[in-house]
């Protein structure tokens, strides 16, 4: 699906012309949105640990897991490979 808007709108949006977008319906409103580029995924499972006690530390609430939660030297080490 493509959309054309015009040089002047998107200059006021503030919205790169190359960018990719989002489109939606809300209503009788059309909301374009761009589209944030995330960060790549870490496939370094020897950081996750430090990462997701960084981020209980910084206010984050941790899903059930099927460890309960504990990350420990011991899990680090029997899952890293």
């Amino acid at each position: 699906m493509g959309v054309i808007i015009g040089k002047k709108l998107l200059d006021l949006s503030g919205i790169d012309p190359f960018a990719d977008v989002n489109i939606e319906v809300s209503g009788t409103a059309i909301i374009i949105t761009s589209i944030k580029k995330r960060r790549p995924v870490n496939r370094k499972l020897e950081t996750w640990g430090m990462q997701i006690r960084s981020a209980i530390q910084h206010g984050q609430k941790p899903g059930k897991s099927v460890w309960k939660n504990d990350v420990s030297k011991s899990f680090e080490k029997d899952w890293v490979w």
